[in-house]
């Protein structure tokens, strides 16, 4: 009698297994045993949030392994605490769709860049943003056509803040849209192939988070007066609405702001800051993340309504695209909560912020906040840690 196949196990028992596996590598061996594996687990919809750090923002030593991962990036994963180790670019400005967006040191390059199959895809490059005349030495002045003189080092580092995408890059029309400027005043576009970034708005006001509609063509960008400008980036983009600020906000100069899609329709999330907090006994002068307020947009009568619960969904803010994401598909994590992380790109920080790092994750049930810092993260440097979010397919069908 011959061996039955691995292959020709029934679907349903091989979906049964699969429910059962609760970290990446477990899916990863079990996608890897053959195509039948691997499909079933495509259907499972499940995600793997990590924290993305540089290898100098841990204090781990490498000597006793001979360096071995002195070139790799460290993924923190919170449910399984512990790294995983992938080579990717220095220097990134963002992470969508199972993406990360990374530019070179030493180049104007932008590109997407996948951790897992090491795709590239390139974007037009910095030089081709309309405000900057040209990609010169960090010794240079004046790489901006806006009036304001500021260094080459402000296009090295600090000219894109935030980077997002409408879909993933195997979806047709994908758009990519920047928050950039030193000001970040300044929102631009493109689509995949494109050889220049577009102009949507300059000089408005600042923003600090977007979020696309990708079904309708619509980028949602929130300002920092707490203003929802609304894009259509059909033909020629322009602005065709602007949602006033929610009526029972609570005023304040340290703000952080998000626009999320969730299952319940638009968020828009107001992180507040305070200047002082306690670390291991001492106090520093550093900002740290005390409570969040949550409006939900209501199209008929373009207003924000104020909640409190979020249901099943698990936000994830921080340099990444803002993202929500059902607690049923992820192990390990809660509804009703936000976990957060730093949004600052300065590079000098660590005489203000104390050589830690503000992440944690905020209960909305409890209105607590619970710092997730951790004694062997605790260097501040660039570029600023985000959130990459990953699920089975970004491994295996790119």
């Amino acid at each position: 009698m011959a061996a039955a196949s691995w292959s020709e196990l029934p679907r349903d028992l091989l979906r049964l297994i699969a429910n059962c596996l609760d970290t990446y590598t477990d899916e990863v061996r079990f996608a890897c045993v053959c195509t039948s594996w691997r499909s079933i687990l495509l259907t499972i919809g499940r995600s793997h949030p990590w924290c993305l750090l540089s290898p100098e923002e841990t204090n781990e030593k490498y000597d006793k392994y001979n360096r071995l991962y002195e070139k790799y990036e460290h993924f923190y994963c919170l449910y399984e605490k512990k790294f995983h180790y992938l080579e990717v670019s220095n220097r990134f400005r963002g992470s969508s769709h199972g993406w990360l967006v990374s530019t070179d040191e030493d180049s104007p390059r932008i590109y997407l860049f996948s951790p897992f199959t090491k795709v590239q895809i390139s974007l037009p490059p910095r030089y081709m943003f309309p405000d900057v005349r040209k990609f010169c030495e960090e010794n240079e002045l004046e790489p901006y056509d806006d009036g304001c003189i500021g260094t080459a080092f402000c296009v090295h580092r600090g000219f894109l803040e935030k980077v997002i995408l409408s879909s993933s890059p195997s979806k047709a029309n994908c758009m990519v849209a920047a928050i950039c400027g030193r000001k970040c005043n300044y929102l631009a576009y493109c689509k995949l192939g494109d050889e220049s970034w577009t102009c949507i708005v300059k000089g408005m006001m600042g923003y600090d988070d977007a979020t696309f509609d990708h079904e309708q063509k619509l980028l949602y960008a929130v300002t920092f007066t707490n203003h929802v400008h609304v894009f259509d980036l059909f033909g020629s983009p322009k602005l065709i609405d602007t949602i006033e600020p929610p009526l029972s906000q609570i005023e304040g100069k340290l703000l952080n702001r998000y626009l999320v899609k969730t299952s319940m329709g638009l968020l828009q999330v107001q992180r507040h800051l305070s200047l002082q907090c306690e670390w291991e006994d001492q106090t520093y002068d550093c900002y740290q993340t005390s409570f969040f307020n949550l409006y939900m947009f209501e199209p008929s009568s373009l207003s924000w309504c104020k909640v409190g619960n979020i249901g099943e969904n698990v936000l994830f803010l921080g340099q990444n695209s803002s993202i929500s994401i059902a607690s049923s598909c992820l192990h390990g994590y809660k509804g009703n909560q936000i976990y957060f992380i730093d949004r600052l790109l300065v590079f000098d920080m660590v005489r203000v912020r104390g050589e830690r790092y503000d992440i944690g994750v905020y209960n909305l049930d409890s209105t607590s906040v619970q710092s997730l810092q951790r004694s062997d993260i605790k260097r501040y440097r660039s570029p600023t840690p985000i959130w990459y979010i990953h699920s089975p397919e970004d491994f295996f069908e790119q």
